[in-house]
């Protein structure tokens, strides 16, 4: 019961309130109402997923933060109000993931060091659970942590792991994400012959199915660099017009979207 208290008090001090205000609100207190409920197995199911909806509307506005303003130290504070209702109710797959996010922030943030020890955090909590998608994922965070610490062969040994996975998974959304980075890391290398083997190939692959547009604008515009890198205007103009023309295209549909490469 002390435990409880304790966990709930923390709640209330550190959620503070959807508002930014560290006040018992009633958004704070139902919040810990429901993780009490949770605590002592007498949460309704639709109770449970009123909690849910509330770390996930906090875990969001995370998200926001660092996506819309490159809020990296207020995505942050989100983050961590989210981790501490998920541990307290003992999610242990929506904690991997936030603490596999936190390993990105604290990259942007250039604290590289805290960023792998959330990053390993979350090998261990997906490893737990036997979650290997998991794990293979926050080896493509490893890869964009070293990238930004400078540590290109680093990068590219996380990053070849995490696409081994996922052509063992037959992952084609994963597959492409994966050479995307590769693309752009050996670029950085001036591995140009090993990047462009690798853009041939996942350009057949975009060919042939539907691809969700992140992948693909990011697809564009590391070709864009390759292509321009290799001093062909050609070509690195092709995939430039190609990237504006789909950022345009998805302008119209309310989506204001860039490559995470640009």
């Amino acid at each position: 019961m002390k435990l409880l208290f304790v966990i709930l008090f923390n709640l209330a001090l550190i959620v503070g309130t959807c508002v930014g205000q560290q006040t018992f609100d009633s958004t704070t207190l139902r919040i810990n109402v429901l993780v009490g409920k949770s605590n002592n197995n007498t949460i309704t199911d639709a109770e449970k997923g009123e909690l849910r909806m509330y770390i996930f509307k906090i875990q969001n506005k995370g998200f926001m933060l660092d996506e819309h303003q490159a809020d990296y130290n207020g995505a942050l504070v989100e983050i961590d109000k989210a981790l501490l209702l998920w541990s307290a109710i003992g999610d242990t797959l929506s904690m991997a993931n936030l603490k596999k996010y936190k390993g990105y922030l604290y990259g942007k943030l250039l604290q590289f060091s805290k960023g792998k020890q959330e990053l390993n955090t979350a090998i261990s909590l997906f490893s737990a659970k036997q979650f290997e998608s998991g794990v293979a994922v926050s080896y493509h965070d490893f890869s964009l942590l070293y990238e930004m610490e400078k540590k290109l062969d680093s990068a590219l040994f996380y990053e070849n792991a995490a696409l081994k996975y996922w052509q063992s998974q037959n992952d084609t959304f994963r597959i492409i994400v994966s050479n995307n980075q590769l693309i752009h890391i050996y670029t950085k290398q001036n591995n140009l012959d090993h990047a462009i083997e690798i853009q041939t190939i996942t350009e057949n692959m975009i060919h042939k199915f539907n691809l969700h547009w992140n992948p693909l604008i990011n697809f564009y515009y590391v070709s864009y660099l390759l292509c321009k890198k290799k001093k062909n205007s050609k070509l690195s103009n092709h995939y430039k017009k190609l990237y504006g023309s789909k950022i345009d295209e998805l302008k119209k549909d309310n989506i204001n979207a860039k490559s995470m490469y640009e």
